[in-house]
């Protein structure tokens, strides 16, 4: 089966309104599957963690034993 993923990982950060004021790390893996021709999205897997946390501390950190290079963006 092809296979393929796209990493991403955001900090959203709490607007002043906000009553719990908790920063949080998302990531996500969003997993493809080829067919007939075309990517189609099959899963999006999602993990948060609350502050900033180690790269290494997060699921979905490796792939084929390599460290993942997120996409990072701030909400």
């Amino acid at each position: 089966m092809d296979l393929k993923y796209v990493y991403t990982k955001a900090t959203l950060i709490p607007d002043e309104n906000n009553e719990v004021g908790v920063q949080l790390t998302e990531t996500r893996r969003y997993v493809y599957v080829l067919e007939d021709d075309q990517w189609i999205l099959a899963d999006i897997e999602r993990s948060m963690y609350e502050k900033a946390v180690d790269i290494e501390d997060m699921d979905h950190v490796r792939f084929e034993n390599e460290l993942v290079e997120y996409a990072g963006m701030q909400l």
